[in-house]
């Protein structure tokens, strides 16, 4: 995969669960809302610092200084996270603020990445080289968030469907068959026990 489409796909699921975190308003499930942006987060910042922004910095000097603004926000984002991470629970109406404040760190990050460092990336670097590049992040995230590998519901029920269907054709159609083969089995018995009798009248 393409590394720009990878990160912006990171960048698309933080923002859900910004949104998922407005529509929780508070309890338990805005706390759990929480402790998967902070997780979500983490990991994006630490795929872009290992891997993603190494890799940029050397393309040319404009990449080389916008990435030194994106580690900047990096830490800024840092901050906020490990404090939502040590804060006391059940304190919503601070939480709520600190989310807020955070989210508004991460959108200004994300409109710079994907409004000036992502185009000059691409300008930069060739597709082959942003998939190669696209690689070890995927793996690496992988890695980093226990080993989970995201696959869409559907595709899973689409395939067990099909196998079933598959498997009720099969049995379908063996059943014809095996009937088939008796009905000739028994022609063929009933043939032979005609012949026998034919020769023991002329006998």
């Amino acid at each position: 995969m393409d590394a720009i489409e990878l990160l912006k796909r990171d960048h698309q699921a933080v923002t859900e669960l910004f949104q998922r975190f407005s529509a929780a308003q508070g309890g338990r499930a805005g706390e759990a809302v929480v402790e998967k942006i902070c997780k979500e987060l983490e990991v994006h910042a630490q795929i872009e610092e290992e891997i993603f922004y190494p890799a940029v910095r050397k393309a040319d000097a404009q990449l080389a200084e916008q990435v030194n603004e994106a580690l900047r926000e990096h830490a800024e984002v840092k901050q906020q996270v490990a404090a939502l991470q040590s804060r006391d629970r059940g304190q919503n109406a601070e939480l709520e603020q600190e989310v807020t404040a955070l989210q508004q760190n991460v959108e200004h990050h994300v409109t710079e990445e994907e409004g000036e460092m992502f185009p000059r990336v691409a300008e930069v670097l060739e597709e082959r080289r942003r998939a190669e590049l696209g690689e070890r992040p995927l793996e690496r995230k992988q890695a980093l968030m226990g080993g989970r590998t995201r696959r869409p519901a559907r595709r899973a029920r689409s395939t067990s469907r099909k196998r079933a269907s598959t498997r009720g054709r099969r049995a379908t159609t063996a059943a014809p068959r095996r009937k088939t083969a008796r009905a000739k089995s028994g022609g063929r018995k009933t043939a032979k026990t005609a012949r026998k009798r034919a020769r023991g009248r002329g006998r």
